[in-house]
């Protein structure tokens, strides 16, 4: 029901239609800039988890750059002799189940 005292002063339009290029597409993404990672997890005591977290602040790095970057000096000049191959081809332990 229209109110006799309202006066329409615009044009309603409608917006417009997104093409699906600016949505992406469905496919998934294949960027090969991303490194293939692999997560490690390692139980430390309290005191050298604070000292871990104080370096990265006082560096101005996230806690995953400077665990990195610490990897990554640790091994920088170091040659390790690589694993049998039985050993790398072995399967995974993964949880022990309780019967």
């Amino acid at each position: 029901m229209k109110d006799k005292d309202f006066e329409q002063k615009f044009t309603l339009r409608p917006l417009p239609i997104r093409k699906d290029t600016d949505l992406g597409s469905d496919e998934p993404s294949t960027d090969v800039s991303v490194p293939r990672t692999v997560r490690l997890f390692v139980d430390v005591s309290p005191e050298l988890a604070e000292k871990f977290v104080d370096e990265a602040y006082w560096e101005r790095r996230t806690r995953k750059e400077n665990l990195l970057y610490i990897v990554e000096n640790y091994y920088k000049d170091r040659i390790i002799k690589p694993r049998p191959e039985e050993a790398k081809n072995r399967k995974s332990p993964g949880r022990k189940i309780k019967r």
